[in-house]
């Protein structure tokens, strides 16, 4: 794994946790990879250990009221200005099942590639994948998000702007060349 690959892996890991969570997380891996002198750095003035690792919740009843969940809900809307049925041009329906996508990181890009190759858009939205899903009767990950960023560090999707979403070459290769009856 190169630094690309494991800043990909960073973002994609982290995309889908409340800020507060992202911050311990980025405070833990801080101070236990951060091998600068203390004068450099003053959180480096003591060497990481496994009980500084991020806190885990636990499962036991805790004392006082309970604190409401801070767990993101992802609500995503149909575009229903998408016409996955266009006059002249595979559908939708057609294109996924020549492609047949195994899981969600091949739906998420198939759904990408369609909606900007095919339907020839030029910025992609997480909507439009969304939509692109249950048109297909294809359950929706539960962070569709984090599915798509996935398939980014897979090298097939540009996922660092999720209203605008893109294939990477990798992507195109991959469809074009290892999916469906091509494979």
């Amino acid at each position: 794994m190169d630094e690309i690959d494991a800043m990909k892996a960073i973002d994609a890991a982290l995309a889908s946790l409340p800020e507060d969570a992202k911050q311990r997380v980025l405070t833990w891996a801080n101070s236990k990879f951060n091998k600068q002198s203390p004068a450099q750095n003053p959180s480096a003035a003591k060497p990481a250990t496994p009980s500084e690792a991020p806190p885990k919740h636990s499962s036991g009843k805790k004392s006082g009221s309970p604190k409401p969940s801070k767990k993101a809900k992802s609500v995503i809307s149909i575009d229903k200005q998408l016409n996955l049925m266009p006059n002249g041009k595979e559908s939708a329906i057609d294109f996924s099942n020549k492609k047949n996508p195994k899981n969600h990181l091949e739906k998420g890009l198939v759904a990408v590639y369609y909606i900007s190759k095919i339907l020839e858009i030029e910025a992609v939205n997480i909507s439009q994948v969304y939509t692109f899903y249950k048109h297909l009767s294809w359950q929706v990950p539960a962070n569709l998000a984090n599915a798509l960023s996935k398939a980014g560090v897979e090298g097939w999707l540009d996922t660092s702007d999720q209203s605008n979403l893109k294939v990477a070459v990798g992507g195109e290769n991959y469809v074009e060349h290892k999916m469906g009856a091509g494979a």
